[in-house]
C-alpha cells in the first residue's frame, strides 16, 4: 500500500523460452486494467527488463496491473500475469499567509497554500474555502477558491475596510485527503489614500 504521489517502481522481466535465443529488444508497455498507465507507453528493454518509474498511479484499488512486452519481428509478444497494488488518498496541509497583516484596501495579497504531507507528493488541485470573520460586526464568511497550478488559491476580491481574522481548509479531492484548519491570521484594512488633480 502506498499514498498517491509517493514514488512506485514496476518492473516487467521478458525471458525468452526454451529454443530460443539471441538479445532481446524491443519495448513493454504497462498497463493498468488494460489501459496505458502514465508514462507507460514503449519503454524499452534494458537487458531482459524494462522499468516504469511513476508518481501518478491514482488514489484507489489497482487490481490488475499488467505488463505487455510488444514483441519484434523475432519475437513474440507476451502479457504478464496481473498484480495489484492499493493507492491511498495523500493527506495534506494548508498554510495561510498574507504580505500585510495592516495594509490599505487593494494592498493585502491572503494566500493558502496547499501541500501534500510525505509520503505523498505531487501538487495538489481542488479548492480552498476562506473563513472570514468581520470582527467588528462578528459576521463570518465564506469564500471558495480554486488552486493553480502551483497549489496556491489566492483570496480575490480584496477585503474591504475593516478588522479580520481568517482561516482556510483545503477540501480534498480524489487522490487527496482535506486538510486541517490552517493557523487564524489577523488582518486590518485601512481605507486607502486618493488625490485629486
Amino acid at each position: 500500500t502506498t499514498v498517491y504521489g509517493q514514488t512506485i517502481t514496476f518492473t516487467a522481466t521478458i525471458a525468452i523460452l526454451p529454443l530460443g535465443g539471441g538479445t532481446l529488444g524491443g519495448t513493454v508497455d504497462f498497463l493498468d486494467n488494460g489501459v496505458l498507465m502514465p508514462g507507460g507507453d514503449d519503454v524499452p528493454i534494458t537487458g531482459n527488463e524494462a522499468k516504469l518509474v511513476t508518481t501518478l498511479l491514482s488514489a484507489g484499488a489497482h487490481a490488475n496491473i499488467t505488463a505487455k512486452y510488444n514483441g519484434t519481428a523475432n519475437y513474440n509478444i507476451s502479457t504478464s500475469p496481473s498484480l495489484s497494488r492499493t493507492v491511498n488518498k495523500a493527506d495534506t496541509q494548508t498554510a495561510l499567509t498574507t504580505n500585510f497583516a495592516t495594509a490599505v484596501y487593494g494592498q493585502a495579497t491572503i494566500k493558502a497554500t496547499v501541500t501534500p504531507i510525505a509520503p505523498g507528493g505531487n501538487i495538489p488541485a481542488g479548492d480552498v474555502t476562506f473563513f472570514i470573520t468581520n470582527t467588528q460586526f462578528a459576521i463570518t464568511t465564506q469564500r471558495t477558491i480554486a488552486l493553480d497550478a502551483a497549489g496556491v488559491a489566492t483570496l480575490t476580491p480584496p477585503l474591504d475596510v475593516g478588522t479580520y481574522t481568517i482561516f482556510a481548509k483545503y477540501t480534498g479531492i480524489s487522490n487527496y485527503n482535506a486538510s486541517a484548519d490552517s493557523k487564524t491570521i489577523s488582518q486590518t484594512v485601512n481605507p486607502a489614500a486618493t488625490a485629486t488633480a
